[in-house]
């Protein structure tokens, strides 16, 4: 049982570090993106689109395993 929880908690931890890293990465883009196509964006235009790439990345890890 121990061992199980174990595996669980470190399961959890994994997948909120891959959600930071998804994070960071989704700023840093959107603060680009925003830069590139929108030179006189507001912070919330950006964050809205760093939520955008952080989402589309989720889908498309679900859309990949769905086709394995």
């Amino acid at each position: 049982m121990a061992l199980q929880r174990s595996a669980v908690i470190t399961f959890m931890k994994v997948r909120w570090r891959i959600l930071a890293v998804r994070s960071v990465l989704g700023l840093v883009f959107a603060v680009i993106l925003g830069w590139i196509f929108f030179p006189e964006a507001s912070g919330g235009r950006i964050a809205v689109l760093a939520l955008l790439l952080v989402f589309s990345a989720y889908v498309l890890e679900a859309l990949r395993a769905q086709r394995k």
